[in-house]
């Protein structure tokens, strides 16, 4: 039972994995070599079970665990390709992420079947995606999203409203850079009418028969969210080391009704190992502040608290790099080539789709485009210096950026080709 009386802690854990494309060079193309086999480097099922070993595997145990012995809740987003891989790869996992939706402190939230950037290029793409989302994980845990997480926590007005209008109750963003705002409170999101087209791709993709009075946003608490996923294992920092009853106190201490800390699941084994403490940490957090503090998920937080101010973001952010803007994935030209011209080819593979009507090659085209799409693909071509780089490089499967851009260029131009010879 939630205590009204307590502050509201709120862990919010992200799960994601691209599909990593195949090293393609332009002597591959029209060879029918298959795009998301993953490099000679970085095998995607190989991937996916050292995680599992790592990070996914011991930490839904530890939270079924913690849940057990001390009530906490948590609250969860998963992208279409990430459970697909789950299904493919490690059905042992995603039986123990059910185990953990079962039991009842686990919410799952919303998101883009596809990890994608289709927010801010097509809405149409994005209703879609966000659909196929909701039918998967209802197909798998049971349960209907309510709160929505968009890719990379990509936030302005116009999306808020269109995620609004889609019927959801609440969404997640940043908490950077506020000003005189303070992350620690509920927000409700600057509401305001859609275009007419907006409102018509609504209707046609998203049917929904309930719509919330307006929409209510968390918004990440950066600093302390940091102190666990960047500073935890930072022997410089004045602060080391971090122990489970001092982040307690500060959670205490922050003013506010709310504390959010929103972070990559893979926090916990894979970027932070287990030689590290991080399981012994997050254990003893739970341990030291369940009857301190009041660990609620976030629709449980959206309908316990009412908002105390609207938050009105002209210009789109999200939660990664320094700028907490769109620059990880478009700072550069090749990033923004690539960008366009993905989405470009839109109507001519939707009118490939039509073309190929009930035939397996039409779920595959359509399949195959939105695996492009993913934010990953962008993410791995950013020319960032300084500790945004070293980020970017230790996730990226390329040498170097400019190689990451080749690769995805090749593949697109085979692709092209292949909706054109259907189109045909």
């Amino acid at each position: 039972m939630n205590n009204p009386q307590k502050k509201k802690l709120c862990f919010y854990l992200q799960l994601h994995q691209p599909y990593r494309l195949s090293d393609f060079s332009i002597f591959d193309i029209d060879s029918q070599k298959d795009y998301f086999n993953g490099s000679t480097q970085t095998n995607n099922q190989e991937l996916f079970n050292r995680i599992s070993d790592r990070s996914y595997l011991p930490m839904a145990h530890l939270m079924y665990r913690m849940s057990e012995e001390f009530g906490v809740k948590w609250s969860i987003s998963m992208s279409g390709l990430w459970i697909e891989q789950a299904e493919k790869y490690r059905p042992d996992v995603l039986m123990a992420f059910e185990r953990l939706v079962k039991y009842g402190n686990v919410e799952i939230l919303g998101e883009t079947y596809y990890h994608s950037l289709a927010s801010i290029k097509s809405k149409r793409d994005f209703a879609e995606q966000v659909q196929m989302h909701t039918k998967k994980v209802r197909s798998v845990f049971a349960l209907f999203p309510q709160v929505f997480r968009n890719t990379e926590l990509i936030y302005s007005n116009e999306i808020a409203n269109f995620v609004y209008e889609m019927g959801f109750d609440g969404m997640l963003s940043e908490g950077w850079d506020l000003g005189m705002k303070s992350p620690n409170i509920l927000y409700k999101a600057k509401k305001f009418e859609l275009n007419e087209q907006d409102r018509e791709i609504i209707d046609y993709v998203f049917h929904r028969i309930r719509k919330p009075k307006e929409l209510k946003v968390l918004l990440r608490n950066y600093q302390l969210t940091d102190d666990i996923g960047f500073r935890f294992v930072d022997k410089t920092w004045s602060e080391y080391p971090l122990t489970a009853d001092k982040y307690t106190s500060w959670l205490e201490s922050a003013e506010g009704d709310i504390l959010n800390i929103f972070m990559d699941f893979e926090t916990f084994g894979e970027h932070l190992w287990n030689d590290t403490g991080i399981f012994e940490f997050i254990y003893n957090l739970a341990k030291y502040s369940h009857d301190k503090l009041d660990w609620v998920t976030v629709s449980e937080a959206i309908k316990e608290l009412t908002p105390k101010e609207e938050i009105d973001i002209h210009n789109t952010i999200s939660w990664a790099d320094m700028e907490r803007d769109l620059s990880a994935w478009l700072g550069n030209k090749m990033q923004q080539n690539a960008f366009e011209d993905i989405y470009e080819i839109e109507e001519r593979v939707k009118e490939a789709v039509l073309y190929l009507r009930k035939t397996p090659d039409k779920k595959k085209l359509m399949d195959t485009w939105r695996k492009l799409q993913s934010s990953d693909h962008f993410y791995y071509m950013s020319t960032k210096n300084w500790s945004d780089g070293n980020i970017h490089k230790y996730f990226s499967p390329y040498e170097s950026p400019y190689k990451a851009f080749i690769n995805y260029m090749n593949i697109l131009q085979d692709f092209r080709r292949k909706i054109s010879t259907l189109s045909e």
